[in-house]
This record gives C-alpha cells, structure tokens and sequence, in this order.
C-alpha cells in the first residue's frame, strides 16, 4: 500500500488542510477515519507516500494543533492494521 492517512482531532482542522492540499496541487482523498484509530475525528485524509515530506512543511508551516499524526496501513492476514508514525 502506497499511501498514508493525516488525521486530526478535529473536522474543522480536517477540512482546513485538505484546502491547503488543494492550492498545493496535491491529490489527496478525504476518507472515513478507520474505526482502529480512535483519538481522531471521523474524517482523514489519505495521500500517496510520494507527498509525505511535502505534507510535513505544510503541517509545519501553517501550524494545526489539532494534528493528531500520520498513519501507514499494515496488510495483515486479518485485515489492515493503522500504525502511528508521528
């Protein structure tokens, strides 16, 4: 799997950088928080790794204390497991 979520604690946060995504020319997808990742809001935004250190200055630069971190999917025999990078 080749992408990564961003979550927030926050929709509005959500919302809000997904804009930012947007007038950077990043594809991205706002997708449904999965239920395994559970101090965040309902909303993610999953983007391709190719973007990652893009994402990073951006979260940096424009400052949103409601980031919670970034999320790689781990394929499991089971299903997909979410682990916590930042």
């Amino acid at each position: 799997m080749n992408y990564f979520l961003i979550v927030f604690k926050s929709r509005a946060q959500t919302v809000r950088f997904s804009l930012y995504l947007k007038r950077s020319g990043i594809f991205y997808e706002t997708v449904n928080t999965p239920k395994s990742i559970q101090s965040a809001c309902g909303l993610s935004i999953k983007v391709k790794k190719d973007y990652f250190s893009i994402v990073q200055k951006l979260l940096k630069v424009n400052g949103f204390s409601g980031f919670d971190g970034f999320y790689y999917p781990v394929l499991l025999p089971v299903g997909v497991l979410y682990k916590k990078v930042l």
